[in-house]
């Protein structure tokens, strides 16, 4: 197991967060 720092984890959320949030608008806009 790897030990990750609290700041590792919010530096990858905030990485992730804008690609998320695109994804869920895609499915969106496709599902209507």
């Amino acid at each position: 197991i790897q030990e990750v720092s609290h700041e590792e984890v919010q530096e990858a959320a905030n990485a992730v967060q804008p690609l998320m949030a695109d994804l869920m608008r895609e499915m969106i806009v496709r599902s209507c």
